[in-house]
């Protein structure tokens, strides 16, 4: 009797595989049974598992000349660093995306010699599991052919038994993914556009004809390193029995009084379907320590796998009374505890368990008709909550494979995220579905996640064997991250059905054919195995996409962009960043949007030369800029608003700090334009925002790009303003031409309003509203996402100063009670009244709300009348003094700031010192002094006051000549 026994047990943080550097106090430790197997084998169960990590690998190139050791998990040019073969010791020095390309051109041998015992081959079954490859390659096993990989993406098993020996030589043989490209592209019955990337990627071509990192062949914002290598585990895997516990796989649905998990055991087995669903038995026990909350038994459904032959997959469920566990909530709404689900499979008093930890909550994207409009609304309601989704998009945090799972960083990027009130984050579809720690850390931050599936800015071949693959690929990715909860949406694609509409590549010559292999490829394969693995979330074919709309339109929407569905993507480098004017209309939901800025001269030094850094326009720094024409767009962002006549000549160091400026204030601004709309709602139907996702949380290497956070880990000027326009609540001011008709603001959707109500502020989206008066007023818009009112004790100031004095020549405060889960204008101020006289070049306005005793409730925020470059002759130069570095606690120093009058973009940083900067944190950058002093904080290993002291260099927009 073979009988398959699940336990829901509470998770317990402490227990992991991977310890969180940093306490989670919001997350409630209910401590119910702890039973976690690390090993996929119980010392009971006659298994063994062989991990050939600890196995001696070598790899050779085609020709011989390169015989050097190898790792696993590895990757060709991870080894060859590691063999000092790539001098430098580092593949973004200089020019080496270019300079090594040749390892991308040759074919690379990996020999693995294993040594076995008697056990191991005394067993019935032997398997041999590649559980990532990368990416084609031909294996045999002693002398005999063992298969062959095709697809990154897939784990692989085979069935060795008949070769395995004590002595073995594993050979894998990886074929260059650039000549293998070439090769399937012209394979192919016609061409899958794009050939090749743009000349200013420096890059390779036909990445679309591979089931490979897409990035890997070099974008816009990363450079070329056409990987290969075992990039995750190798094992030999032996067993006796007719059954074995391969994977374990939930998704949680509510029903009235109680949660259904849907359980998934995945049993690797030789026995007949028949025999296997006569035999196999659910158990399903809640405890909570010693007392049996809930115990059944039933016999689930079991089916053998239509696509991995030898794969029972044995259903079972457990109903849980609601009242016996806690909600799972999104960073921001509530803490996200989580419980660990065994299960364990019995077989002749033989035991196997695997464990996985779930959380309990309800998600769905509202796509309803809104009132008397065209359009749909497009948010995603968690636990009947209306969220905001603020974050951003997330990229391989390393342009190799093998290095993209490394804790310290990802740990370092998500809790980042965390910190600037991040809720949501977008897997974008050209890098690769993450490691289980990446969506671990999402699940205990609170963070949710857009999952694209792994195609990008193409089209893809429709052949049989391309789409059994990603079949196959779909399939397995479903199962392994469908437990998550942090899980939110599938999405098929990213901007591949824009692409087509609006023919980026030339495929309108042949429009029907494109046409319907992009639906058989997204709809009819992804979407039914989507549908097949995980019934509780959505599938969304693209982004952007018009979501119901595009499938109305047999999903390719004649504007993908229509701002009146679904989400969006809007970049337009041309406009003024700074005036919110400029990014209407809004969208519904706009899932990404960015402008580029520098990385910091010790990032950049770091791989250059000193020569290499004297400008702008020097061979490697416009080497490094993939964007076409991007440092133009650089340039001609800085100059709206701050710089008179820079040019690439300009020092180096002076345009990193304006570029960080400008990038930082220009996501500001449309964020904030995102963000007060989530109440409003033009005439036309434009309005009802509910996302905003900028583009990019990081970077894989030192170049200029959308990111807020550098390959280093260090935050650029962007990231620290995040963590303020994230804020739950927040004010936003905005410079705007008096109407006649005040605007009205009224909640969005909400917990406790129906989905398809949504009250608005009124105005015309055609032309903005500053084009038709000549009078100006200070406009005050509270945004709050909480879901609760904030009645007491909010006060709103507002404080008027010239550049000369850090004594306000205006300063007003007003009384206000805020709605839950809203924006609304909250105060109206002509500016004839507040300039007092002056002109909008000699003022600076900052906005505040404060308690009942002037204790700050929210950031400050500041509105510049007039652009920087025309206010600069009225500023004086600011002396921003360290007046004191004291350690507060371990590893945390309070700095104390003096300055001698108002000092703009205040940007600090620790210079010269050795430490790993993905371990340091400031509390704040970037900001703005209008009054004598400033207190932040540092937090940094191994260092001292003194060296703080020492080490740290500021640099103030005033001292800048423009």
């Amino acid at each position: 009797m073979v009988s398959i026994n699940f336990k829901l047990i509470t998770y317990n943080l402490y227990s992991v595989c991977y310890v969180i550097m940093n306490s989670f106090p919001y997350i409630q430790m209910m401590r119910i049974i702890f039973v976690l197997f690390i090993s996929s084998c119980l010392s009971l169960y006659s298994c063994l598992t062989l991990d050939l990590s600890k196995s001696e690998t070598t790899v050779t190139n085609s020709n011989k000349s390169i015989h050097i050791p190898a790792s696993i998990p590895g990757g060709i040019y991870s080894d060859l660093i590691s063999a000092k073969v790539i001098p430098q010791d580092d593949i973004f020095y200089r020019y080496n995306d270019v300079e090594l390309r040749w390892v991308g051109h040759d074919d690379w041998t990996y020999t693995i010699n294993i040594t076995l015992t008697e056990e191991y081959l005394t067993t019935q079954h032997q398997d041999l599991v590649l559980s990532g490859v990368d990416t084609i390659a031909s294996i045999t096993l002693n002398d005999h052919y063992i298969g062959n990989t095709s697809n990154m993406f897939v784990e692989y098993s085979f069935n060795v038994k008949p070769f395995l020996q004590l002595q073995n030589s594993l050979v894998i043989v990886i074929y260059s993914p650039i000549r293998l490209a070439q090769s399937v592209s012209l394979s192919l019955p016609h061409n899958v556009p794009p050939l090749c990337n743009p000349d200013t990627y420096h890059g390779e071509c036909h990445i679309n004809v591979l089931r490979k990192m897409q990035a890997s062949f070099a974008w816009d914002w990363g450079p070329a390193f056409p990987s290969m290598g075992l990039w995750k585990p190798v094992y030999i895997y032996c067993y006796d029995d007719d059954v074995s516990l391969h994977s374990v796989s939930t998704h949680v649905l509510e029903a009235e009084d109680e949660w259904i998990v849907h359980i998934q055991a995945f049993v690797h087995t030789t026995m007949e379907t028949r025999q296997a669903t006569r035999e196999v038995k659910v158990e399903s026990v809640l405890e909570l320590e010693t007392r049996v909350l809930r115990q059944t038994k039933s016999h689930p459904q079991v089916e053998r796998d239509a696509v991995e032959q030898g794969v029972l997959v044995v259903k079972g469920e457990m109903r849980v009374k609601k009242s016996l566990v806690k909600l799972w909530w999104p960073n921001g709404y509530g803490s996200q505890p989580l419980y660990n689900l065994e299960v364990i499979l019995n077989h002749m008093n033989k035991k196997q368990s695997k464990s996985v930890a779930i959380g309990f909550r309800t998600i769905r994207i509202v796509q309803d008709p809104v009132p008397n409009k065209k359009g749909l609304t497009f948010y995603f309601l968690v636990n009947n909550v209306p969220i905001f989704a603020k974050g951003s998009n997330f990229i391989p945090s390393h342009i190799l494979p093998e290095k993209s799972a490394d804790y310290v960083t990802i740990n370092r990027l998500l809790h980042s995220a965390m910190l600037t009130h991040t809720n949501m984050i977008r897997v974008w579809g050209g890098g690769l579905y993450e490691s289980d720690m990446f969506y671990q850390l999402c699940d205990r931050y609170g963070i949710l996640v857009w999952q694209d599936m792994m195609f990008a800015c193409a089209t893809y071949p429709a052949t049989d064997d391309f789409l059994h693959s990603v079949s196959l690929e779909i399939s397995q990715q479903v199962r392994r991250l469908k437990t998550h909860a942090s899980i939110a949406v599938w999405a098929g694609n990213n901007e591949n059905e824009v692409a087509l509409r609006q023919n980026w590549y030339s495929t309108d010559k042949n429009q029907s054919l494109y046409f319907e292999e992009y639906r058989k490829l997204y709809v009819d394969v992804i979407r039914t195995v989507v549908n097949k693995e995980d019934p509780s979330r959505e599938y969304l074919t693209s982004s952007p996409s018009n979501g119901k709309e595009s499938e109305k339109e047999n999903f390719i929407a004649n504007n993908p962009y229509d701002p009146l569905y679904g989400d969006t993507h809007n970049y337009n480098y041309l406009v003024d960043s700074w005036d919110p004017a400029s990014f209407y209309p809004v969208p519904r939901f706009c899932s990404e949007y960015g402008f580029q800025s520098l990385p910091s001269h010790s990032s950049l030094a770091s791989i250059a030369t000193r020569e290499d850094l004297d400008s702008l326009k020097t061979p490697l720094m416009t080497h490094r800029q993939h964007l076409s024409m991007g440092n133009f767009y650089l340039v001609l962002l800085i100059e709206r608003q701050m710089a008179i006549d820079l040019n690439l000549n300009d020092n180096l160091k002076t345009v990193i700090y304006y570029s960080q400026i400008s990038q930082a204030m220009s996501i500001k601004t449309e964020t904030e334009v995102y963000r007060r709309h989530r109440s409003v709602l033009s005439d036309d139907g434009i309005g009802l925002t509910m996302g905003a996702l900028y583009w990019q949380l990081n970077d894989v290497w030192q170049a200029p790009s959308w990111s807020s956070i550098e390959f280093s880990g260090r935050w650029k000027m962007l990231h620290f303003y995040a963590a303020k326009f994230f804020a739950p609540v927040i004010i936003s001011p905005t410079l705007d031409f008096i109407s006649k008709n005040s605007p009205s603001f009224s909640n969005g959707p909400s917990s406790n309003s129906s989905s398809n109500k949504s009250p608005s502020r009124k105005f015309s989206s055609k032309k903005s509203p500053s084009l038709s008066f000549p009078s100006k007023e200070l406009t005050l818009t509270l945004v709050n996402d909480l879901e609760t009112n904030i009645v007491d004790n909010l006060m709103i100031h507002v404080s008027v100063y010239t550049w000369n004095s850090t004594t306000p020549i205006r300063h007003l405060s007003k009384p206000y009670t805020l709605k839950k889960a809203c924006s609304e204008v909250a105060w109206t101020l002509p500016m004839d009244d507040l300039a007092k006289g002056y002109s909008f070049e000699e003022i600076l306005i900052r906005a505040s709300v404060t308690d009942s005793t002037n204790i700050p409730l929210l950031h400050d925020n500041y509105l510049f009348p007039s652009s920087l470059k025309r206010a600069v002759r009225f500023m004086k130069p600011a002396k921003v003094a360290i007046l004191s570095v004291k350690l507060s606690s371990k590893d945390q120093y309070l700095v104390h700031l003096q300055s001698s009058s108002i000092a703009l973009f205040v940007w600090l940083e620790l210079e010269g010192l050795d430490v790993d900067e993905r371990l340091v944190y400031f509390s704040d950058n970037g900001f703005h002094m209008v009054t004598e002093d400033h207190i932040i904080t540092i937090t940094a290993p191994n260092v001292t006051s003194q060296l703080i002291n020492d080490h740290l260099q500021i640099q103030v927009f005033n001292n800048f000549k423009t």
